[in-house]
């Protein structure tokens, strides 16, 4: 019986640093990013910046929004991408917002594409206080009208810098309430998560209007996180979708007619 307890005891502890060690990279799947060129391939509209953090260089885009400019300056949103998608591929995807006289400010995540360094709730949430620093001390970025805008895993990352620096406006899109509760369905108790990302908690605490866009269908976050979040904060709308996870946006009418009431309800376009 000892030795069967031993063995057990031995195969746990195996477990335990396996989850501990391994969970990064299901969070941040570096393995399976698409590849980037050497040297970013920036639209004429866009600007590249940097960050220093060490021995680690993060990299940013700022795209400015139509008629935006140092004499008239506009909103930004920060837009923080999901957990396989890098920043090269969102400049189309995000022209709306430029359209619609919002500039947008992408950051990468530490190990993705040119960026170097090893992602984690800390280090992101430093590099996002950073570039938020930055934007706001813009002559072309009015300071009390900067937004964010997460999806999926950039949902912890914008939860984690509005905990910081509340934005005037939040927009969520197919996110969780925590990575506790996501692990929690996996049987991972929750002290063993080491970037918690808890989404649910910051939303309690935040007194601005929130966006929360989530797929009925969606089969790697499921709906009712959407539902959690929305409950925790009387300023927060839900608005679901007939889709999955990374489907959404493919709803291009839908998805852009309900971000832009949203916008308009804030002032933010007119």
């Amino acid at each position: 019986m000892q030795r069967v307890l031993s063995i057990l005891a031995a195969l746990f502890c195996l477990v335990v640093v396996a989850i501990f060690l391994l969970q990064r990279r299901l969070i941040f799947p570096l393995h399976y990013l698409p590849p980037v060129p050497a040297e970013a391939r920036l639209p004429s509209y866009a600007e590249q910046f940097w960050l220093q953090d060490g021995d680690a260089k993060i990299e940013s885009w700022f795209l400015s929004g139509r008629s935006v400019s140092e004499s008239n300056p506009g909103p930004v949103v920060i837009f923080f991408h999901g957990n396989a998608e890098v920043i090269d591929h969102l400049p189309a995807q995000l022209n709306t917002y430029r359209q619609l006289g919002i500039s947008v400010a992408l950051m990468e995540y530490r190990g993705y594409g040119r960026s170097t360094g090893s992602p984690s709730q800390d280090v992101l949430t430093r590099d996002a206080m950073e570039v938020y620093s930055r934007l706001v001390r813009r002559p072309d970025v009015l300071s009390q009208q900067v937004l964010f805008h997460g999806r999926s895993l950039g949902g912890g990352v914008a939860c984690a810098l509005a905990a910081r620096y509340q934005p005037s406006a939040l927009i969520l899109e197919s996110t969780f309430t925590s990575l506790r509760a996501m692990a929690s369905t996996l049987f991972i108790p929750g002290f063993m998560v080491r970037d918690p990302f808890d989404n649910q908690e910051t939303l309690g605490q935040l007194t601005v209007p929130i966006l929360i866009l989530h797929g009925r269908q969606d089969e790697m976050i499921p709906f009712r996180h959407a539902q959690v979040l929305a409950a925790s904060n009387a300023q927060a709308r839900l608005v679901p979708f007939q889709a999955g996870h990374n489907n959404l946006s493919s709803q291009r009418t839908l998805y852009w007619h309900t971000i832009t009431a949203f916008l308009k309800s804030g002032g933010y376009i007119r």
